[in-house]
């Protein structure tokens, strides 16, 4: 009876599938559950089938019985992907680990096609290193030939996939702008999975201040314990009094996702280094905090580029003479100009400021500019002539406009200009997605990284337009 039941329901979906599947479903937040219970209680009443079926017969045949018994394997498969997940991770399947999950429905409603990304990525660690690359390349195909909605956690997933030997600087602004996604659309392992990856990488960089501040963030999502843990014994190690509550807090979140090898190596981790711009320093310690700027540990701006003007007022001179001389200069004077023009030069790109008065830092922003408004070009003739790609493709094409901006950006000024120039081509693609293409996660991310702009620079419209598409104020 109950395996009737099931294909009834089965047939029943199948029919709902093909007469809605021309038409283009709300995208402003993802599928409820109730769909997906529909489709595990057929998967149930064909497994309550086959047994019934296998174990009242007399005497089946031994070619019925093995059919019957493939039935129940396979049911079983679409009851429990999550469970034959788990075993194909550790076996270092990708492929296989991939499809079970384009059907944990349940495990990842509010993203399935990054669930099937996530269980794919984490194969990635139990393959050798032979198919590694491989494997990885197979995954960033599955993600470019992405057609449906691209979810919250399609767009994280991609930064997993697409970015795990970037440079540093580079991920950690990708994983800032990422805070702006629709939590409703990421799914928790994918979340976690997202926070462990960035924290493993600031703390290979030693990157303090940025543990604390990705953990603050992340600890949000999905009610992330880890991150919240990480966040408070983060805390706990400068505060000078905690309070018996927080204590007891702690030391509850330590004994359930504690990690101790993590515990032991923040207290070795130091804050940002100080400098005191009063003190004199060498060539070469300036050299060493240059080579560190990348990870994000070097002081503010103001003080550094403070130093290298102390240098090049006092033993600058003394220091790059000689080697001068030793290279056979017959106008020494001349090349020490050059040499402390290049250093006043990257001074002015590092803060922004006096940039009309250099050469190369004009060249630079005009470069700049006109790039930012090559892309801006293509982003409004593919709004405008309704040619809009998939959704990765204009995600990724977003990505590259905000490295272009942020890029240029270095001044109160410089963010001005760039936004006024990105505000109409942005807030009309906006609309093409919300309307259109119902690709609306990528306009909420949008959104957020729009909004405090516009109110920054005091736009009020596009404010409302922005942090309306941000506070689900449009159907």
């Amino acid at each position: 009876m109950s395996g009737a039941i099931g294909i009834i329901v089965a047939i029943v979906f199948i029919v709902r599938y093909l007469r809605n599947r021309d038409t283009v479903p709300d995208r402003t937040n993802p599928p409820n559950g109730s769909q997906y219970f529909w489709v595990w209680l057929a998967y149930l009443g064909l497994t309550t089938l086959s047994s019934l079926a296998l174990y009242s017969a007399a005497q089946p045949s031994r070619i019925l019985e093995w059919l019957y018994l493939g039935v129940l394997a396979a049911s079983s498969v679409f009851l429990f992907p999550s469970f034959y997940a788990r075993i194909s991770i550790l076996l270092g399947w990708v492929k296989t680990s991939y499809f079970l999950g384009r059907i944990a429905y349940s495990v990842h409603r509010q993203d399935l096609f990054a669930g099937a990304l996530l269980y794919g990525w984490r194969a990635l660690a139990r393959c050798g290193e032979e198919q590694k690359t491989q494997q990885r390349a197979w995954l960033a195909q599955k993600l470019a030939q992405h057609r449906g909605t691209l979810g919250s956690g399609t767009m994280v997933m991609q930064a997993l996939i697409k970015y795990p030997q970037a440079p540093y600087k580079e991920l950690r602004a990708l994983f800032h702008l990422l805070q702006g996604v629709n939590k409703n659309w990421l799914p928790s392992d994918v979340a976690l999975s997202a926070f462990r990856f960035i924290l493993a990488r600031s703390c290979a960089e030693r990157d303090f201040a940025e543990i604390r501040a990705q953990a603050r963030y992340w600890q949000l999502v999905c009610k992330n314990r880890f991150a919240q843990w990480v966040d408070m014994y983060h805390w706990s190690l400068g505060a000078t009094t905690i309070p018996f509550s927080l204590r007891v807090k702690i030391a509850w979140l330590d004994f359930w996702v504690g990690n101790r090898h993590l515990k032991h190596y923040l207290p070795q981790l130091k804050p940002p280094m100080e400098m005191d711009a009063r003190l004199g320093y060498s060539l070469e310690q300036l050299k060493l905090i240059e080579l560190k700027i990348r990870t994000g540990l070097t002081p503010a701006p103001s003080a550094l580029n403070t130093a290298w003007q102390g240098y090049l007022a006092g033993p600058a001179g003394d220091e790059w003479l000689p080697r001068i001389k030793a290279l056979c200069s017959f106008n020494e004077n001349e090349v020490l100009a050059r040499l402390d023009q290049s250093v006043r030069d990257l001074i002015s790109l590092r803060s922004g400021e006096g940039d009309l008065d250099s050469e190369a830092a004009m060249q630079e922003r005009d470069m700049g500019f006109k790039l930012l408004q090559i892309k801006i070009n293509a982003m409004v003739n593919r709004s405008e002539q309704g040619k809009m790609m998939t959704g990765m493709q204009e995600y990724e094409e977003f990505l590259a406009l905000v490295k272009v901006a942020e890029r240029l950006g270095k001044d109160d000024h410089s963010r001005a200009q760039v936004f006024f120039q990105m505000r109409s081509p942005v807030w009309n693609w906006m609309v093409e997605l919300w309307n259109n293409t119902k690709n609306r996660p990528l306009a909420f991310l949008a959104g957020s990284y729009m909004a405090p702009l516009a109110k920054e620079f005091g736009d009020t419209d596009a404010h409302d337009f922005f942090a309306g598409i941000v506070g689900h104020k449009f159907n």
